[in-house]
């Protein structure tokens, strides 16, 4: 999988495959209903823009 945050346009690009990913059982998946189980192997592909909740403020990661 790769993953790659850029700090000053807040764009989170995940690119993953097949099998690689998966859901934890605790906390349980919440908001999903049927769709989303521990048996589900998710697939997320794309650019995703993040900003902190009820503001316009681009979250910085800072460190490795």
């Amino acid at each position: 999988m790769s993953v790659k945050y850029t700090n000053n346009t807040g764009a989170l690009a995940v690119n993953s495959l097949a099998g690689e990913l998966s859901v934890a059982a605790s906390p349980a998946p919440v908001g999903c209903g049927s769709v989303i189980t521990t048996a589900t192997k998710p697939i997320l592909k794309g650019t995703y823009l993040t900003k902190v909740t009820g503001t316009t403020t681009i979250p910085k990661i800072v460190g490795s």
